[in-house]
Parts: structure tokens; C-alpha cells; sequence
């Protein structure tokens, strides 16, 4: 029987002792970095979500402290809304945030009046409004006037400066929307589920404070929210650079608003309608909104449906202080954090076995010398 070189041997035993040990050295470590990681980004994600949270309850508290402000001026002097020159403090309500897209008082016998922005969307809805209008002034007829019940517009492009008006007849009826009968019932703060805006096809939300005067209920101020502000700033606060934030209501998925503001409305037979988790535009937080209402974690790693890659998901419910059932949900691909610890890795492996082979060859040539520069001393 032929007996195996001694390059065979010394090649199988340093396969045998040194590529198991660089393997477990480099499984080793790759474990305990991923761990540190992955905790730092649980933290990341951790900090992403209060901060998102805090903002949207400054926000709405913010909003909803104006509008007190408004609802104490109508309780003090309820006819002081139906004079022009109730439009001054209106204005300055509608200015004390970028958010603010409309500042309104509505009463219990249809009278309403309020202040508004004007942008591009709402000047494309509608032929009427001129070009240069930036701001808008309306009010709205009470009941009396029945079918003579109007509403009268007026347009400014600096505030002040009227560039146009007009006026249309009306049958809407503010006690019967946006947050007025909710208020009316609670007798306080009423923060309405998010609908959208038929003039700029984007979700709004709206805040209404009940007004009493002389103990009887007499109306509602109110401020309308766009919620496009919001969703800037879940897209530039995020936990890294494909993540996502979503803040949805609890009870039925409605989308608040959403770091990718495009899908927190969809087209449904023709017409945008608010999307919720179970149907909107993301495979990815259809998947986590699936799989969350089957296990109830709040924090678990899920593939994506769409393309493999691994995400965390992590749900948080906003504090019982904030008075709407609502969450932010945030979806990071792992990747984001260990994606380069993962290449880094790969390109260890690529060189551990570059470097075997070279040795491999590096032994089998030394032996392959030492057998020859033996055979020749032998012959000598």
C-alpha cells in the first residue's frame, strides 16, 4: 500500500487545526459585534420613536391651546365673530403654527366664519381663487337666510390686501362635521380621525373646543391641522436611512401620518380615501401590522414580503395623557446597522480562504522541494 506524501499530511493536518479556529474566531466575533449592533439600534429606534411621539403631542397640544384661546374670546363676546373684525385674531391664530391650515368659530344656528391658507392645491381646486392669493377669509350665513344661505369669500396675497371675492350659495352645516358634534357630546377638546382635504387630496385633522356662554352651548372654535408638516418631520427624524415611520390609530390602523406622505392616502373607484395598515401602499407594514395582531409584540424581526431583506418593527402606543388611541410603528432594515459588519465579513471569509489556499500550496511546494533536495543527497 502506497504511504501519503508528507505534504499530504502536513496540508491536512493545517486544514484540520487552523481553518476550524479561524472560522469559530470569525462566527465568534461576528455574534458578539452583531449583538452590540442590533442594541444600538434597538436604542436608535428607542429615541426615534419618543422623539416622534413627543413632537405629535406638542403639536396637537400646541394647536388645541390656540384653539382654547379662541373659544374663550366667542364665550366672552359671542357677536364679536361676526364682525370683520374678529378676521385680525383668526389670522393670528392661524399663524402660530405652520401646521395650522384654518382657524374657525361656528355656532349652533349655522353662522361660521374662519381664516385660511391659500397654496397651489387649493388655488388648482378651484378656478376662482386668483393666482396671487395666499390667504382667505369666509363666513357663512346662518340658518335664517334658508335657502338664501351663502358663503361669502374673500382673498388676500399679502394679509390685508384683498386681490378677490366672491360669494356662493351653501347648504353645509358645520354642527353636523369636523369635530363639532364630538366636541358638542364631551364638552371638551374633540380631535377628530384624520379625513382628507378635497381641495389638496392630503389627510387633515381637525381640533374643536366647545364654546359656553352663560352656561348654555353655544359653538365650537377650531383649527384644522395638515398633516403634510408631520410627515416631514418623521422623514428627516428617522432611526437610519431606509427607515420608515408611521403613526397610525390604534383601534382601526387609520393612518395619522407617515414618513412616506404618499401613502397615507390611496385611490379607491376614483377617489383618495385615508389608507389604513391593513391596506396601505407598503408590503412591509402590511406584513408588521399582520404579524403584530397575531402574536401582540411590540418589538419583533420579520423578513419582508417584498424582497427577503430582515427589518425590526417596533410598536409603541402614545401615553393614556394624550387622549386618542393612537401609535408609531417604525420599520428599520437590520441591514441599516449590520449591513457593513455583514460585508466586512464576507470579504474576512473571502481573504481566510485565499490566504488557506496560498498556504496549502506554500506547504506543497516546500515538501515537494524538501523530497527532491532529499532524493539528490541521497544519489550523491
Amino acid at each position: 500500500m502506497k504511504k501519503p506524501k508528507l505534504s499530504a499530511i502536513m496540508a491536512g493536518f493545517f486544514v484540520c487545526l487552523s481553518i476550524p479556529i479561524l472560522i469559530f474566531i470569525l462566527v465568534y466575533n461576528y455574534h458578539r459585534n452583531s449583538q452590540t449592533i442590533i442594541a444600538t439600534l434597538h436604542a436608535e429606534v428607542a429615541k426615534t420613536r419618543q422623539i416622534s411621539i413627543e413632537n405629535v403631542e406638542a403639536m396637537i397640544r400646541g394647536v388645541a391651546g390656540t384653539v382654547g384661546l379662541l373659544a374663550e374670546v366667542a364665550a366672552a363676546d359671542p357677536g364679536f365673530f361676526r364682525t370683520e373684525r374678529s378676521h385680525e385674531i383668526l389670522f393670528r391664530a392661524l399663524t402660530t403654527a405652520e401646521e395650522i391650515d384654518a382657524a374657525v368659530v361656528s355656532f349652533e344656528d349655522g353662522y361660521h366664519r374662519a381664516v385660511t391658507r391659500i397654496d397651489d392645491d387649493r388655488r388648482r381646486s378651484d378656478s376662482k381663487i386668483p393666482p396671487n392669493a395666499n390667504w382667505h377669509v369666509n363666513f357663512i350665513d346662518d340658518f335664517s337666510l334658508s335657502e338664501n344661505r351663502r358663503r361669502h369669500r374673500t382673498f388676500f396675497d399679502t394679509w390685508g390686501h384683498v386681490v378677490g371675492e366672491y360669494d356662493v350659495v351653501t347648504t353645509t352645516d358645520y354642527r353636523t362635521t369636523s369635530g363639532y358634534p364630538e366636541a358638542k357630546h364631551a364638552g371638551t377638546l374633540a380631535v377628530t380621525k384624520p379625513q382628507v382635504n378635497v381641495d389638496t387630496g392630503y389627510p387633515i385633522i381637525n381640533l374643536r373646543v366647545p364654546v359656553y356662554h352663560s352656561g348654555a352651548f353655544i359653538g365650537c372654535a377650531g383649527a384644522t391641522i395638515t398633516l403634510g408638516i408631520l410627515s416631514r418631520f418623521l422623514a428627516t427624524h428617522r432611526v437610519s436611512p431606509h427607515s420608515r415611520t408611521i403613526i397610525a390609530d390604534l383601534t382601526d390602523g387609520e393612518i395619522i401620518a407617515a414618513s412616506e406622505q404618499q401613502k397615507s392616502v390611496r385611490m379607491v373607484d376614483g377617489r383618495l380615501e385615508v389608507a389604513r395598515l391593513a391596506n396601505i401602499n407598503d408590503e412591509d407594514a402590511r406584513e408588521a401590522y399582520r404579524l403584530r395582531t397575531q402574536s401582540n409584540e411590540n418589538e419583533f424581526v420579520f423578513r419582508s414580503p417584498r424582497d427577503g431583506q430582515e427589518l425590526s418593527a417596533s410598536f409603541a402606543r402614545f401615553p393614556e395623557s394624550f387622549g386618542r388611541p393612537w401609535q408609531a410603528i417604525i420599520l428599520t432594515p437590520t441591514d441599516d446597522f449590520i449591513g457593513e459588519l455583514k460585508a466586512t465579513n464576507q470579504e474576512i471569509v473571502v481573504i481566510i480562504v485565499a490566504l488557506s489556499v496560498a498556504e496549502l500550496l506554500l506547504i506543497y511546494f516546500l515538501s515537494r522541494a524538501c523530497r527532491i533536495r532529499s532524493k539528490v543527497s541521497r544519489g550523491t
